[in-house]
């Protein structure tokens, strides 16, 4: 009689253990409490501060800094260069306002003294006095004073004056959508020309000598 084989006992494999990451205080499913989670965390700043942040002074102090380096190295605008000019001369006043008021009244004279029924030549003139803020500061006290120096030099230099009778001509033909009738010196102006050389040094020179006489 054949005796019965044997097989020895195999032990089942085990499986590797499951690890659960709880968090402080909570516990596993066997009851035992978990461990707790080691996951590194953002560091919260010194104590006190939410997060280790730059310092608000530190950067209020490097803004003072670039804004005084930028002040040091731009140009001075129009008004700074009236309020320089004017420094002294004026308590309480701002420049800039004074130097509106001196426009204000050389545009007054202007109308009332200039017969320029398209108004072109007038606008032409007060934008070129604007480009002298140094003049206009000159006369806060006597706006026809700026006026009277501004004309003596146009009608003095006969490349000023052609600039400005090309100008005013250019703006009528704007203001007015027509085609500028531009003197060239070698043939007669143009009989529908509102601003030719002649017509308008005749003007300039009686309201020359009408400022002159106030």
């Amino acid at each position: 009689m054949k005796s019965a084989k044997v097989v020895p006992d195999i032990p089942p494999e085990k499986s590797p253990p499951i690890c659960y990451n709880y968090p402080d205080g909570e516990q596993d499913d066997a009851g035992q409490e978990a461990k707790p989670n080691m996951a590194k965390q953002p560091d919260p700043g010194p104590a006190g501060k939410p997060g280790s942040g730059p310092d608000p002074e530190s950067e209020k102090s490097l803004t003072e800094q670039m804004e005084n380096e930028i002040r040091k190295q731009r140009k001075f605008s129009l008004a700074e260069a009236i309020g320089r000019e004017a420094a002294g001369a004026l308590s309480g006043a701002s420049p800039v306002a004074r130097t509106l008021q001196v426009r204000l009244e050389i545009e007054h004279i202007l109308e009332v003294r200039l017969s320029d029924p398209y108004g072109s030549l007038t606008q032409t003139i007060l934008a070129q006095l604007e480009l002298d803020p140094l003049l206009l500061a000159r006369y806060f006290d006597r706006p026809a004073g700026a006026l009277a120096e501004y004309l003596t030099t146009v009608l003095g230099s006969e490349s000023h004056f052609n600039d400005l009778v090309r100008e005013a001509d250019a703006r009528w033909g704007r203001d007015y959508l027509e085609r500028p009738f531009f003197e060239n010196g070698e043939n007669p102006p143009d009989p529908r020309d509102p601003y030719t050389r002649k017509s308008v040094r005749v003007l300039l020179e009686e309201l020359r000598d009408s400022v002159l006489e106030d």
